[in-house]
């Protein structure tokens, strides 16, 4: 499998068939290429073509991560991002920034938190919710772990993060954080096009589905076991053509694959076989073959070769 981001380039969207398929890939890449900005944009979660809502997890997801979205390297969405048009409220507040030191009411900071829909509770528990106790303020927003606040007057003495289930909190400090106001799309557009859309303009798409994934694990399973032997290309992809005879006449929208593995002996694939099915990928692997596997052969011989 060739290298993503040879293929990809610097600004590229990968859109793919489903949330699955989008999150493997984006650990795939994050682990490989960590140098790299790759950012997961997830798709509204309520019904397309309607002006209906979404859930307020999706909508300050989309909140944090539209804030700086085209600073990534490369965006990777599903095809339900396509389905609903949106622009962005250049009239609300997208966010709230606070810093150690900061001097600043805390009803202030109530007041926009209200604002952002967070709602007063005894404990911050779930995300959009805080609680002020004396001078400690906790804030659940965006972030996996909610941030806990204390003031000395009207001056932010300490941020620290805390444990939504047990309430400790931890050692480490933070200098500064964001809060992010999850209300600031607007998903009857009118007559412009949609915010999504004017990203699309400044990077390349390609698309990802699941048989990608399932055969660069497929790849990454045969480098461990091909210390010494090293086959070149052991997979092809290629378009399939309408007339193999005449490439003129276009492409049927189907992809091609050939997976070519060459051993000593029966048993050695027999071991092969043994050792490949232990791994996680192995089941999907099998259904891959079974669902869209045309032509299958095993024990045949080497009729020729020119090297």
């Amino acid at each position: 499998m060739e290298n993503p981001i040879s293929k990809f380039g610097n600004k590229s969207i990968l859109l793919c068939e489903d949330d699955k398929v989008a999150l493997d890939y984006e650990n795939i890449l994050n682990i490989h290429y960590p140098h790299k900005k790759i950012c997961y944009f997830p798709a509204h979660d309520s019904l397309p073509f309607s002006s209906e809502s979404s859930s307020s997890d999706i909508l300050l997801d989309r909140s944090e991560k539209l804030q700086k979205l085209t600073h990534n390297d490369i965006i990777i969405i599903t095809c339900n991002n396509l389905l609903k048009k949106f622009q962005i409220n250049e009239d609300a507040n997208h966010f709230l920034t606070l810093t150690k030191n900061q001097t600043i009411e805390a009803n202030t900071i109530l007041e926009k938190l209200v604002e952002f829909n967070h709602s007063n509770q005894a404990n911050a528990y779930n995300k959009l919710e805080f609680s002020l106790r004396g001078d400690i303020l906790d804030i659940y927003n965006s972030n996996n772990n909610p941030y806990r606040i204390s003031f000395f007057d009207n001056v932010i003495e300490t941020i620290k993060e805390f444990n939504p289930q047990t309430q400790l909190t931890f050692k480490d400090e933070k200098e500064r954080i964001d809060i992010f106001n999850p209300n600031i799309e607007l998903l009857e557009p009118s007559t412009k096009d949609s915010y999504f859309e004017d990203i699309v303009m400044g990077y390349s798409i390609y698309t990802i589905n699941r048989s990608d994934i399932i055969l660069k694990e497929k790849l990454n399973f045969l480098k461990t076991i091909f210390d010494q032997v090293k086959p070149e290309i052991p997979f092809t992809k290629a378009p399939e053509f309408k007339d193999p005879t005449d490439p003129s006449k276009g492409e049927t929208g189907n992809t091609l694959f050939t997976i070519n593995e060459q051993f000593a002996s029966m048993e050695s694939v027999q071991r092969h076989v043994e050792n490949a099915s232990k791994n996680d990928y192995f089941p999907d692997f099998a259904k891959l073959l079974e669902d869209y596997g045309k032509v299958l052969s095993m024990g045949g011989s080497v009729y020729v070769s020119i090297r």
